[in-house]
């Protein structure tokens, strides 16, 4: 079960997300690195995430990404899962850091809704909503990510997601697919890309890898 956790590594800001609707055990946890290629108008950006269950259906997670020459940002997530019989969900809040090479700190809070079943054949789907302020810009960030996966019986995953995002001034959308390759028992290597559909067209290919431990 716990496998289910592999779409979460698709989210280029993972945030609350990656903590997701499944609880792992004290100390039980994973980690994960992503590289989103530079497209010509936007840079190649790195993002990282490290989760770790505390136990009592709590997790604690942190994250950092930035690229170069433009906005990088750290946050620490705390979350709390529970079951509502075959559907797994959580509700976790956060608070974070974020901070910009030529602006200085500002700080954003964050919370989060995230939603998870698992699908006949091996398959699963899940729903994550994240709402961000950011106290400094006065502004809230909404995001609402939409996934569905399946993997076949040699442990390969084929991931469909949906990234919707709003600023109160912009919304826009993104597909990204992705192929999960396992490396060993407890890794797995991400290829994929990410094309904007509404708004902000633009396009990237990405790789990223998690361990569980």
């Amino acid at each position: 079960m716990r496998a289910v956790v592999l779409f979460l590594i698709l989210a280029t800001q993972p945030g609350a997300a990656l903590a997701g609707a499944w609880s792992r055990d004290a100390g039980e946890g994973f980690a994960s690195l992503q590289y989103l290629a530079a497209d010509g108008e936007m840079p190649a950006f790195v993002s990282g995430y490290l989760d770790v269950g505390l136990g009592g259906n709590f997790g604690f997670g942190l994250e950092g990404g930035g690229s170069r020459g433009s906005e990088k940002f750290g946050r620490a997530v705390l979350s709390y899962h529970f079951t509502v019989e075959s559907l797994r969900a959580s509700v976790s809040g956060t608070y974070g850091w974020r901070w910009d090479l030529g602006a200085g700190e500002g700080e954003e809070a964050r919370a989060g809704l995230h939603l998870g079943a698992d699908l006949p054949r091996a398959g699963w789907t899940a729903a994550d909503l994240t709402t961000a302020y950011r106290a400094a810009a006065g502004e809230t960030i909404t995001k609402l990510d939409i996934t569905g996966g399946w993997r076949d019986g040699a442990g390969r995953g084929w991931v469909l997601q949906l990234q919707g995002r709003s600023d109160g001034v912009q919304e826009s959308a993104a597909l990204v697919p992705s192929v999960l390759l396992p490396l060993g028992a407890h890794a797995n290597l991400e290829l994929g890309a990410k094309a904007g559909i509404w708004n902000d067209m633009r396009r990237s290919l990405l790789i990223g890898t998690w361990l569980e431990f």
